[in-house]
């Protein structure tokens, strides 16, 4: 995750250098790829309220897997417990939260609808 951080913040620099600026078109469009990237990047709990993310922790808790407190913030053991629910029903374990998985879970939250609510 580190890299990837490195690597944006690198191409950003580079994009906002006096040359590349005097490019016009072209550096807009770089730049316009660069948000794209952070955008693929942003982890889809971002796009969710607190009161959401509980009702995950709720429902992977219920399953049998440990989210840890159900407070409504995706750290390390909320990760986990996804991990775990997501390798047993056969989804891709990432950890991440995805529309799958949400599903999968019986829930009626939609990452798309949240994510364009963010003006995503």
């Amino acid at each position: 995750m580190r890299i990837k951080t490195l690597s944006l913040l690198a191409s950003a620099l580079l994009l906002s250098s006096p040359a590349v600026l005097a490019l016009g078109d072209s550096s807009a469009a770089a730049y316009e790829g660069i948000q794209q990237m952070e955008k693929a990047q942003t982890p889809a709990h971002a796009y969710l309220t607190q009161a959401q993310i509980g009702e995950i922790q709720t429902a992977l808790k219920q399953r049998g897997f440990d989210p840890g407190r159900v407070d409504g913030i995706i750290g390390p053991k909320s990760s986990g417990a996804l991990k775990g629910f997501q390798k047993r029903e056969g989804l891709r374990a990432t950890g991440r939260l995805d529309q799958k998985s949400l599903d999968a879970l019986g829930l009626d939250i939609n990452l798309k609808q949240a994510q364009e609510e963010h003006g995503e």
